[in-house]
């Protein structure tokens, strides 16, 4: 990822985390999702933090 980052191809970070889900990575949409799956949030703070509701 900061390879990326530092090469300005940010545009490739996600398909970086998602590839690296095995290595423990974990992109901001699936931490809420599994955080609202368990209860742990509610839907309004999970809409609230993702930025993207509609991908949560």
């Amino acid at each position: 990822v900061a390879n990326l980052i530092k090469e300005n191809n940010v545009n490739q970070i996600k398909s970086a985390i998602q590839t690296g889900h095995k290595d423990g990575m974990v992109t901001m949409e699936n931490c809420i999702k599994e955080l609202l799956e368990k209860k742990l949030i509610s839907e309004e703070i999970a809409e609230n933090r993702s930025g993207r509701a509609k991908n949560v």
